[in-house]
C-alpha cells in the first residue's frame, strides 16, 4: 500500500523483485505551507510495505497535513512510525516504515542525473530486468553487457534507460555515488513509449503510444534486435 497512479508492472523472476512505474503529483516546485515538488518514482518491492503515498513521496520527503476547511493542520508523519487517522480509515491506524523510492526525479532539469531530462513533466514507468541467457539460441537477443539491467522509461519524455542492478539487487553506483543510468538507443527517437518487455527470444519489444495525445497515425510496436557481431 502507500502507492499513487502504479503503471506498468514488471515481475522479475530472477530477482523475484517487483517493479513499477509512479507518477506523481503535479507540483513543480516545494511548498513550504504543502511540502515538497511532485517527483514520479521507479519502485521496488521485495515483498509487502508500505510505501509513503499520501504521506511521503522520492526519499520519504513529508507533505504536512493541511486543513483544508478551516480546521487544525497537523505536523508531517515520521516514516519510521506513520499514521493514519483519516476519519475515513477502517483498516490499521500505526502504518509500517515508509518505504524509500527505489528512483524519483521531478519535473525540473536534475542536475545530479541529467539522463532523466526531457521535454515536458515526467510520467515514469518500469519496464523488465534482462537477464541474459548464455544457452538461449537468438542470433539477435539483447547482448551480455546489459545482464541484470533494468530498463526504466518515461512516456512524456520519450525515452527509454537502462539501470544496471547489484548482487543485492539494488542500483549499481558509480565511483561518485549516482547510479550509472545510461539512454538506450539515444540515437533513435522514442514516440512515447508505453509498454516495454523482453522478448522469449531475447530481444526487446516497445509500444509506441504515439507523438500526440490521441489520433495517432505512428502508434507502432516496435522490435529491438542486436546485430553487432561481438559487442562493442
Amino acid at each position: 500500500m502507500g502507492v499513487r497512479n502504479p503503471y506498468r508492472l514488471a515481475w522479475d523472476r530472477v530477482g523475484k523483485r517487483l517493479y513499477w512505474g509512479e507518477p506523481g503529483p503535479d507540483a513543480v516546485l516545494p511548498s513550504r505551507q504543502h511540502g515538497p515538488a511532485g517527483l514520479d518514482e521507479i519502485n521496488q518491492a521485495v515483498g509487502p510495505g508500505f510505501f509513503g503515498w499520501p504521506y511521503f513521496c522520492g526519499s520519504n520527503l513529508a507533505y504536512p497535513h493541511i486543513a483544508f476547511g478551516g480546521g487544525t493542520s497537523r505536523p508531517p508523519e515520521v516514516a519510521m512510525a506513520p499514521m493514519n487517522l483519516s476519519p475515513n480509515n477502517t483498516g490499521i491506524q500505526s502504518l509500517p516504515p515508509a518505504q524509500p523510492a527505489f528512483l524519483a526525479y521531478g519535473h525540473l532539469p536534475s542536475k545530479d542525473l541529467p539522463v532523466l531530462n526531457g521535454h515536458g513533466g515526467p510520467t515514469a514507468l518500469a519496464g523488465p530486468v534482462y537477464r541474459y541467457d548464455p544457452q538461449l539460441v537468438s542470433p539477435h537477443k539483447l547482448p551480455r553487457s546489459l545482464d541484470n539491467h533494468l530498463f526504466i522509461f518515461d512516456w512524456n519524455r520519450s525515452w527509454i534507460i537502462t539501470a544496471p542492478l547489484d548482487d543485492d539487487e539494488k542500483l549499481k553506483l558509480g565511483d561518485d555515488g549516482r547510479p550509472l543510468l545510461k539512454r538506450f538507443c539515444p540515437e533513435y527517437v522514442w514516440k512515447r513509449p508505453v509498454d516495454v518487455k523482453v522478448g522469449p527470444d531475447g530481444c526487446l519489444y516497445v509500444i509506441e503510444y504515439g507523438s500526440y495525445w490521441g489520433g495517432n497515425p505512428d502508434t507502432r510496436i516496435v522490435k529491438v534486435e542486436w546485430h553487432w557481431e561481438t559487442e562493442p
